[in-house]
Formats: structure tokens, C-alpha cells, sequence
């Protein structure tokens, strides 16, 4: 029997373009169907780019016979991105633990291959340069230690699933936070549940993402009630920071992900991390705006409890 369709929490409302274009915005180059190209400003095509992104992970999600998943929005304000001058969009999309996953495993279940055969089928309609990070979570049960090792592995899993998959040469992050970022106060069989939960993060750039991220300690802990935000904001501050770290395709065939997703991907070595020695370099949310642009081969440093972003990966 198929599960209800998954929801869409719509936190961030259409925003409109008028104003584009405003002096001293980026520009980019837009083919027009009924005459030469015109420039459009980067962060206006990000607008369109992101709701044809939605609209395609909300067939993904209508797709999927296993499992919840919710699509959420936000906009991340230009104040805290250095180099653009509007404020930028980023999707989540957020799937429950048992999509993926059996308890503690990090194997992933045959029958989620479709799902990421979705995402994968999804990912390849959308602009080469898409920035995409996995993030994996865990509930409060077992050691802190324990639970964002589970997490990362989680995510690399996920990751690899993806390439093998036939993702391509997208710029791709692995992230794991443990049990530092709930969603629900782990009082409950339930709301641990949704607490141990795999999100895909998207958005034109990974400078947004990460802002986004570092950030959660804002947002995450407001769906509490007063009396359990105390709780939540002491979660995320035994996780000081984690780190996103880049990973790769080493796999050269093209690959059909809807044929590929009827196989059950082994872990394998498949994806490859950097391992980079820490950098003094910051790219700050407060108000300093120093531009340090995030390549695709960069370590990502999130620091919950300062909400700030550096870059290279700190030795522990």
C-alpha cells in the first residue's frame, strides 16, 4: 500500500524578481527561446533554478512507495553572503532513518534504492554546478562519539549510493552532526524516530548551505516550547563543529539511475575524501563580509555554537 504523499513545508514564499536588475548585481548569460541571449542577474537565476529544483524533488517524493519525506524552504539573507547582493533560496529535502537505513546499520536497504535513484534522476536534469551536501543524524540514545560516527557514515553512504548511481560530477559534501541537531525532543520512541533522519541539502552555491548550517542553532530550537528549547540549544552545543567534507566521482561509465537503483549498492571505496591540513581563512557571518569563495575540493568547517563558517579540516 503507498504511503500518504510527503508534505511541503512552505517556509520560504515566492519571492518576486522585480528590481532585477539592480547596479552592481552579477550577471549570467540566459538563452532565449524567441531571440538572442539576454543577462540575467546570478542571483535571479537562482530563483528560477531553485523552484524547478522543487518542483522536481516534489515528483521525487510522490514517487516513493517507503517511507516520509518533507521538502522544506528557507532563504538565507545576503547580509551573511559575502558576495551576493540578494538573499539566496536552499531546499532541504528529509527523510526518515527507515527509508535508508535499519536501526544502527549503515548498509543501505535494497528497496531505498529507488528512492535514490530518484534523487539521482533528479540531481542530473539540474545545472551542472548545483551544490549538494548529505547530511546524517542520530537520536540520543549511545555516546556522542558513537552517534556522529554513525552519522558521517550515514551520509557517506548515501553519497556513494548516489555516484554509483550515476550522479555524475556534481560538487558533493558529506556532513554528520550526531545527535546535536534534533528536530523533536528525544522524549519519545516517535519523536526519536524523526530525529534519526538523512537530508539533502541544495542550493546554487555552498557558501548558502553552509551559512545555512552553521546558522541552525536560530531555527532548529524555535519549534520547541519554552521549556524543552534550553534542552535543544544544549544538543547542538556538544557539537561545537563538524566538518563537510568534499567528495568524488571516480567513477567514469554513465550509468541509467533507474537501472542502477534495481541493484543493491555495497559499501565500497567508491568515494574518496580530502584530508587538508586547517587554513586560517574565514568566511564570517557577521557583518566583516570578507569574500573566501568554497570550491568544490574545500573542507567546510561549521561552527554551531560561534555560527560561523571557516574553511579546511581542523586536526581533533
Amino acid at each position: 500500500m503507498r504511503v500518504p504523499k510527503a508534505s511541503i513545508c512552505a517556509t520560504l514564499v515566492a519571492a518576486s524578481l522585480a528590481g532585477y536588475p539592480a547596479s552592481g548585481d552579477a550577471l549570467a548569460l540566459q538563452s532565449s527561446p524567441d531571440g538572442p541571449s539576454v543577462l540575467q542577474p546570478v542571483e535571479a537565476m537562482a530563483r528560477v533554478e531553485h523552484e524547478d529544483r522543487k518542483t522536481r524533488l516534489i515528483k521525487v517524493i510522490e514517487g516513493s512507495f517507503i517511507g516520509d519525506a518533507t521538502i522544506y524552504q528557507a532563504l538565507v539573507s545576503h547580509a551573511d553572503l559575502p558576495d551576493f547582493a540578494r538573499d539566496m533560496p536552499l531546499l532541504r529535502l528529509v527523510f526518515s532513518e527507515k527509508v535508508f537505513f535499519d536501526t544502527d546499520r549503515t548498509a543501505i536497504r535494497p528497496e531505498a534504492m529507488k528512492v535514490l535513484a530518484l534523487v539521482t534522476e533528479a540531481l542530473r536534469a539540474d545545472v551542472p554546478d548545483v551544490a549538494l551536501f548529505v547530511a546524517g543524524h542520530a537520536d540520543a540514545r549511545g555516546d556522542d562519539a558513537y552517534n556522529y560516527d554513525l552519522s558521517l557514515r550515514r551520509a557517506s553512504a548515501v553519497a556513494s549510493a548516489l555516484f554509483d548511481l550515476g550522479l555524475g560530477d556534481r560538487p558533493l559534501w558529506k556532513i554528520g552532526f550526531g545527535e546535536a541537531v534534533p528536530i523533536a525532543p528525544n522524549d519519545s520512541v516517535e519523536n526519536m524516530a524523526l530525529n534519526r533522519r538523512v537530508e539533502f541539502l541544495f542550493a546554487a552555491r555552498a557558501e548558502v548551505i553552509a551559512v545555512w548550517v552553521a546558522q541552525q542553532a536560530l531555527t532548529v530550537c524555535e519549534g520547541y516550547s519554552e521549556a524543552t528549547r534550553a534542552t535543544c540549544r544544549e544538543k547542538i552545543a556538544s557539537l561545537p563543529l563538524t566538518v563537510a567534507l568534499p567528495v568524488y566521482n571516480t567513477r567514469t561509465a554513465s550509468v541509467d539511475p533507474m537501472q542502477a537503483g534495481r541493484a543493491v549498492i555495497e559499501q565500497s571505496a567508491r568515494v574518496t575524501s580530502v584530508d587538508v591540513e586547517a587554513k586560517t581563512e574565514t568566511t564570517p557571518i557577521e557583518a566583516e563580509r570578507q569574500i573566501v569563495p568554497i570550491t568544490r575540493e574545500t573542507p567546510i568547517i561549521i561552527h554551531l555554537t560561534e555560527m560561523r563558517v571557516t574553511l579546511g579540516e581542523p586536526r581533533f
